[in-house]
């Protein structure tokens, strides 16, 4: 029996005659290759294979349906209104997205925008859900981690005072992981390409569901008030630096029936770093690009090293978010791996 051809489509005739307009340019014509490049992936063919794997969508739908449970079973309440923008702007991107399967960029433009869109309320509402638990601080613990590693976090912090410079730099740095995300996964997107694209966005649901599980088990009221140094001692550093998650922290382990903003809701995982998680990911997505790779390299190395000042982390926190990422690329792989090794397989069947 012959083999079955996969099912493909032609490249539009607009994007098929901008490429031969590419041919016949010379090096004066780079924006237009460049432009190009971003429309079309460089074949003239395209498949309609999934480009999220059935794993990722259940995990996103666990998410969400573990949050539902939670809120119904307890007297914790959430405002809907904060849920309206990112859901129906990702049900509207959904919607319009299969117009464009026959430009891969586009494609996962759109259709990465809108799982991050879904993905991002119900991780954040999950992560202040499971810290209602109130399980005991776990500031001692990370902090005798910190001390039998070597660690000296208030060394650091005065080295930091003394370099106002690089402290203003971290500053600039560190700040909300929604759109420097959201940033990061369009600019892997249009210079490195789709596959990274998507690994960036798998990698990132991967890791969020993982942070939070994990950080339920560590809740910690950071750092800075752990150790709770004199004022005096720094010049540049004020003593509430870092310390934003504790109010919301106690907050909900105080409260009798929590309501929770989502237009007003820092992360509260203290071990790992999700900061530092998110920042190994970047740079192991830019890989490749040698307009994206050092720029990233340098950027998340500084927002990494200004963990445990902005972030109020333990280095232990810092050391277990790269952890995480360096699990989750591997499991990925493996999942990957596995997937193509079954479709090889259901192919070989067909033939």
């Amino acid at each position: 029996m012959p083999a079955m051809a996969a099912r493909s489509y032609p490249s539009l005739t607009l994007f098929g005659y901008a490429r031969g307009m590419q041919r016949v340019g010379n090096a004066r014509s780079w924006p237009l290759r460049f432009a190009m490049s971003l429309l079309d992936a460089g074949g003239a063919v395209h498949t309609r294979e999934p480009i999220w794997p059935v794993w990722g969508l259940a995990l996103l739908g666990l998410v969400a349906a573990v949050d539902s449970m939670w809120l119904l079973a307890t007297p914790v309440a959430l405002l809907t209104p904060g849920l309206v923008f990112p859901l129906s702007g990702a049900a509207v991107i959904a919607i319009v997205v299969g117009r464009f399967r026959l430009v891969p960029r586009v494609h996962m433009l759109l259709s990465g925008l809108a799982f991050m869109l879904a993905a991002w309320p119900g991780l954040r509402v999950y992560n202040y859900l499971v810290m209602t638990t109130a399980l005991p601080f776990a500031d001692a613990r990370l902090a005798g981690w910190d001390a039998a590693l070597g660690f000296d976090w208030l060394s650091y912090m005065l080295w930091l005072d003394r370099h106002p410079m690089l402290f203003e730099a971290m500053d600039w740095a560190y700040g909300s992981l929604v759109p420097y995300s959201s940033a990061a996964f369009v600019l892997v997107l249009l210079l490195v390409g789709v596959a990274r694209a998507r690994e960036f966005v798998l990698l990132f649901l991967l890791t969020a569901v993982a942070a939070s599980t994990i950080g339920l088990f560590f809740p910690a009221v950071t750092a800075m008030n752990h150790y709770g140094p004199d004022p005096g001692l720094f010049e540049t550093i004020k003593t509430d630096l870092g310390t934003y998650p504790v109010g919301p922290l106690k907050w909900l382990r105080s409260a009798a029936a929590p309501v929770l903003d989502l237009s007003y809701m820092p992360g509260l995982t203290a071990f790992p770093s999700f900061h530092t998680t998110m920042g190994v990911i970047v740079v192991w997505c830019a890989r490749g690009s040698r307009f994206l790779f050092v720029p990233m390299l340098l950027l998340n190395v500084l927002m990494i090293a200004s963990t445990p000042a902005f972030g109020g982390h333990y280095f232990v926190d810092v050391l277990a978010g790269a952890a995480l990422a360096a699990a989750a690329i591997v499991l990925l792989r493996l999942l990957d791996r596995g997937r193509e090794a079954g479709t090889g397989n259901e192919r070989r069947a067909v033939s």
